[in-house]
């Protein structure tokens, strides 16, 4: 790379003052003692030299000083070289596809495929390929890693879409989401047992109103309308970070779409946090005007707003496959039923008059 003089190098030391870049009229006014005329002869030279690069910011021109390192390592590179590696360098981690830069440089696509080999030789671009387009090769700088949108995220190995692993973390999820929908059922179970065998005592069976209503709060099969307690995907995610299975490093908006995947299956059911609406059925997809399942997070303050507003419950039909003990009879009223141990045909209640089964009958 060829050697700056004093007013080359005072020139560039000015134009790192600016990292996104400088303007003409910065530099004229920077540089009040020498003339415009000058300062553009200037910046063409250190152009030339490989120190400053041009770069448009909208309709304006602005001068921007290059890394030294990558100064040095593009020093030896001819002129259509140095117009592949920009258009290269331009695309950052998305990558850009051989015959895009020929439509964009202008240049013959066997001298652009003469310049990338001669990139590739000195390690300053790679080739990858991306999901989308498996058959087309991208090229990127060196030290870059590719984005997601090449890569297909975390769902996807060597370029295929990793389903075990979307299954396994699936399951896992809905098992932890089902761990914390519903209180323990222990008490429950053995109540209910103990009326199936008919040894509850008498004393049990002739609890007046208020004695019931207060054994039934100990043991019912569900937490109270306030509950806060239920999954939310920050839960979810620290689980799958402690669970040690995580091959790869999971976003938190790659979670959302582990819960959302389930939510959309009909697994679990979406709960606002106490203060924010109350709760929310399935069908319900908008809240103040946006698709909270399908919108796509622009930054981090967004995917707070999303994980901290909503809350997951399973749903019990499902849950009763993994939760140990089983929710399985609170579907049916009698699970639930203050007065079981009166209920029996011909008694003061009785299956055949039980408005609670008739209004739990009506699909």
């Amino acid at each position: 790379m060829s050697t700056m003089n004093e007013a080359e190098e005072h020139l560039l030391n000015v134009i790192r003052q600016y990292p996104k870049g400088a303007s003409e009229d910065a530099l004229v006014k920077d540089l009040e003692t020498v003339e415009k005329d000058d300062i553009v002869y200037l910046v063409n030279s250190l152009s030339e030299k490989g120190y400053v690069d041009f770069v448009t910011v909208g309709k304006q021109l602005l001068f921007k000083a290059r890394d030294i390192n990558e100064a040095n390592k593009t020093r030896d590179l001819n002129q259509n070289e140095k117009i592949v590696y920009n258009f290269i360098k331009s695309e950052k981690a998305k990558g850009i596809w051989i015959k895009d830069i020929k439509s964009k440089s202008g240049l013959h696509l066997q001298v652009v495929a003469d310049c990338i080999k001669t990139l590739e030789k000195f390690k300053l671009i790679k080739s990858c390929k991306s999901v989308k387009n498996p058959t087309r090769k991208l090229y990127m700088l060196f030290d870059l890693t590719p984005s997601e949108e090449i890569t297909g995220g975390a769902w996807y190995t060597d370029q295929e879409l990793d389903v075990a692993f979307i299954e396994g973390l699936a399951e896992m999820t809905f098992k932890f989401i089902s761990s914390k929908s519903y209180p323990k059922l222990s008490a429950v179970a053995q109540h209910l047992q103990k009326q199936k065998q008919g040894i509850m005592s008498a004393s049990m069976r002739r609890h007046d109103e208020d004695d019931e209503e207060s054994a039934f709060t100990e043991t019912q099969p569900i937490f109270p309308p306030d509950h806060t307690g239920y999954a939310t995907t920050k839960d979810v995610h620290a689980f799958l970070k402690r669970s040690g299975i995580l091959k790869v490093d999971l976003a938190m908006v790659d979670v959302q779409m582990l819960v959302d995947r389930l939510w959309y299956d009909g697994k679990v059911t979406r709960i606002r946090r106490l203060g924010a609406g109350g709760s929310e059925s399935r069908g319900d997809a908008e809240w103040n005007g946006r698709d909270l399942s399908s919108e796509e997070d622009e930054d981090d303050d967004g995917d707070e707003e999303i994980v901290q507003m909503w809350m997951y419950r399973a749903v019990r039909g499902e849950a009763m496959q993994v939760v140990k003990g089983g929710v399985w009879w609170s579907d049916v009223p009698c699970g639930r039923c203050t007065v079981s141990g009166f209920c029996k045909s011909g008694g003061p209640v009785s299956p055949e008059t039980c408005v609670y089964f008739n209004k739990w009958l009506e699909f």
